[in-house]
């Protein structure tokens, strides 16, 4: 058990550096999850899911047919050395993990004119009008590839709204025929998630005397979709980004 002082310093650390320890939590979760196994009587099963319990046994296939051939040792096993072949945690992720400030009470929220850039990558808590809420959109999280020429699988982490596709085949294969191969984008192997763009303006007691209210624009993705409509006060609580 922590002190009450080291616990309250522990939960400073994480409101202060929230981005890189969301991805913390996100791979301590990932570590104490159960090994995912398909079961064909289950009624909620998805191709997804039969999608990817074929790529962990391509990959695990893979990893022991280099293990008898000398070009990976058993504790790389089950992995690859190349970036965009691995299985992205992103993509077999069935949770979303999100940051829930213990104090929801109106002393801890931050007018919307005191967020400034010293707060980039903190979580900040913020009241405000609804003024826009977009529809909710597909976002695209990771992007899948598939060889014309090998079949080679290639995943792409996608952390923006524009990115560059990859085109070129990366494998070993399509190196040692002196290939080209060309990289098809895959729509139902890539994973997407629920995209929404809100925009809030700074209530009216909070406007100083001749100045114009100011915007913040919310991102909400996932599970926090669909919550506000255009004209409700709300109180958001998310990490301030540049």
């Amino acid at each position: 058990m922590l002190s009450a002082n080291r616990d309250h310093a522990y939960v400073e650390r994480v409101s202060r550096n929230a981005s890189t320890y969301i991805k913390l939590f996100q791979e301590a979760i990932d570590a104490l999850m159960p090994k995912p196994s398909l079961n064909f009587r289950d009624d909620d099963l998805t191709s997804f899911d039969v999608i990817m319990d074929q790529r962990r046994y391509n990959l695990q296939l893979t990893s022991q047919i280099k293990l008898q051939q000398g070009v990976i040792t058993r504790e790389n096993a089950g992995t690859d050395a190349n970036p965009v072949a691995r299985i992205p945690a992103e993509l077999e992720r069935n949770y979303q993990a999100v940051l829930v400030p213990g104090d929801l009470s109106r002393k801890n929220v931050m007018q919307m004119r005191d967020v400034r850039a010293t707060n980039i990558g903190q979580l900040v808590q913020v009241r405000g009008i609804v003024t826009r809420a977009s529809d909710v959109k597909p976002c695209m999280q990771v992007a899948v590839y598939a060889c014309d020429c090998c079949g080679y699988e290639v995943y792409q982490l996608i952390n923006s709204k524009e990115f560059n596709p990859i085109v070129q085949c990366p494998s070993d294969k399509c190196k040692t025929n002196k290939v080209n191969g060309q990289l098809i984008f895959q729509v139902k192997s890539s994973r997407f998630v629920s995209y929404q763009d809100i925009k809030i303006q700074e209530p009216s007691d909070q406007v100083p005397i001749g100045h114009v209210p100011r915007m913040l624009k919310i991102i909400a993705k996932g599970e926090i979709t669909r919550r506000c409509s255009p004209g409700d006060m709300v109180s958001i609580t998310g990490i301030f980004m540049p």
